[in-house]
């Protein structure tokens, strides 16, 4: 008995730490990425993602603050902060399409448009869903299942624009495609949280709690290395654009994004 009591206070402790040094990781590099942001020209060319990761510094910093001293709203605190991050981070994948697609500004107005669409149609959804509770109800319960519905939508939506980069070799700058990789990794490591915890529950959520934080400081470090500096793309500093016919390109996309529209909204229909 007592040399099991010992093993769980020891893997408690190392619980402890390892939870307080990647925390402590995450927030020495959100810091550094938001700081660097002041040097460059990055914060005006993409203020929606420091936006963003505004938001995700603060609300870490606030949720340690109030786990410390007010740990019985720890859970409340955490959905609405939660959900106030989703809204951002769905914010971002506009600017991401923005500045993707900047050479074909009609496809960037086609894609945004049906992202558009599709946010407002989940909104509305967990809203119908969650009405019957009011609005504090809503507040609480809707980043649970609005976070699995976004994140498999914004996976989708990198896809489809990684898709459009390759065949119509889009020029990309170090910068975007830092932000790309990076987001990209960690809406997949949500879509692979929701896929684990759905089919095993307890046990993966337990695994998952260490890969997750681990996962998220990778995505820290490659927005770290590519916003370092700012790196304008070919097109951007005079090299021409790539010899493809602009009305070709926002037909072949406005059909791809009618396809890909149809096919998300089959799969968040309740």
């Amino acid at each position: 008995m007592i040399r099991f009591a010992a093993k769980t206070l020891r893997n408690a402790a190392l619980t402890t730490l390892f939870t307080a040094g990647v925390w402590c990781g995450g927030l020495i590099l959100e810091a550094l990425i938001l700081a660097r942001s002041f040097g460059t020209r990055l914060l005006s060319k993409y203020p929606l993602f420091y936006s963003y990761l505004t938001v995700v510094f603060a609300s870490d910093v606030s949720r340690m603050a109030i786990h410390r001293w007010q740990p019985r709203i720890y859970d409340d605190f955490y959905w609405i902060t939660q959900f106030i991050a989703l809204v951002f981070g769905a914010a971002l994948m506009f600017e991401i399409y923005r500045s993707g697609l900047a050479l074909f500004p009609g496809a960037a107005r086609i894609a945004r448009n049906i992202l558009f669409l599709i946010f407002a149609l989940l909104l509305a959804k967990s809203i119908a869903i969650a009405s019957p509770g009011g609005i504090w109800v809503w507040l609480l319960q809707t980043p649970i299942d609005l976070e699995r519905d976004l994140r498999i939508v914004q996976a989708f939506s990198l896809l489809a624009l990684v898709g459009l980069f390759l065949v119509y070799a889009i020029p990309v700058d170090r910068n975007l495609k830092g932000i790309v990789i990076g987001y990209g990794i960690f809406v997949a490591s949500g879509v692979v949280q929701l896929a684990l915890v759905s089919r095993w529950g307890p046990v993966a959520q337990s695994l998952w709690s260490y890969a997750q934080p681990f996962s998220y400081l990778v995505v820290l470090g490659i927005w770290v290395h590519a916003l370092w500096s700012y790196a304008p793309s070919a097109a951007a500093t005079g090299i021409a654009a790539p010899p493809v016919p602009y009305d070709e390109v926002s037909s072949a996309t406005r059909r791809r994004f009618r396809k890909a529209f149809t096919e998300i909204v089959k799969g968040v229909r309740p």
